[in-house]
């Protein structure tokens, strides 16, 4: 009788010590998972592809269409009329943006004049190059020159928007910030506390 007991209380505790070990790995795959997820959150803070891959559309004079389930995608714009700049034109603008809009940028350190003055520079930039090329870019007639004004406005805000990202270094910091309470959460996480190993046996145990 005393040895079903016993035998009994061992499975218990077996049982036991494999729930507690299950637990340990059930916390480490969650602070993994969280761990994962924050590393998605830099990585879309960081990323400029899209923002590129939109300013050549608008150049290009592609529009978006709503698909019936509610659903964007650009479409691309076959009235050569409705083309501001011929592909001549979209790949100099290109040329000219894509080093300003980068990861670079977003994780640099720039207050707010500074910003200013580089704006100041590239809409310069920008327009000397159009001005001077506007034929051979595909500004042919009046309706593609007057839509000038507006094509540089809106190069120069997307960039803005970029570049304040980056004051006083604000992407960067929250970067950093991001990682160091990951790492600490993490680390809490798959440090579990401690506890004395419960025992049927031993009555001070129970309740731990």
């Amino acid at each position: 009788m005393d040895n079903d007991i016993e035998e009994y209380i061992n499975q218990q505790q077996a049982q036991i010590e494999d729930l507690q070990s299950k637990n340990v790995h059930l916390q480490t795959a969650v602070a993994s998972g969280s761990y994962g997820k924050e590393n998605n959150a830099v990585e879309y803070q960081l990323e400029t592809t899209e923002l590129l891959a939109d300013i050549k559309h608008d150049l290009r004079g592609d529009y978006i269409e709503i698909n019936q389930e509610g659903q964007e995608s650009w479409v691309a714009q076959t009235d050569l009329k409705l083309r501001v700049l011929n592909d001549y034109g979209v790949n100099t603008i290109m040329s000219r943006i894509r080093k300003y809009i980068s990861k670079h940028t977003v994780l640099s350190n720039y207050s707010e004049e500074r910003i200013y003055e580089i704006l100041a520079d590239i809409g310069d930039d920008l327009r000397i190059t159009i001005f001077s090329k506007a034929e051979k870019m595909g500004m042919d007639d009046e309706y593609k020159k007057s839509e000038y004004v507006g094509l540089v406005i809106g190069v120069l805000h997307t960039i803005e928007s970029a570049y304040r990202r980056a004051i006083r270094g604000k992407t960067s910091e929250d970067i950093n910030n991001t990682n160091i309470f990951t790492q600490t959460d993490n680390g809490n996480r798959n440090m579990p506390m401690q506890k004395q190993r419960f025992n049927l046996l031993s009555p001070k145990t129970w309740g731990r």
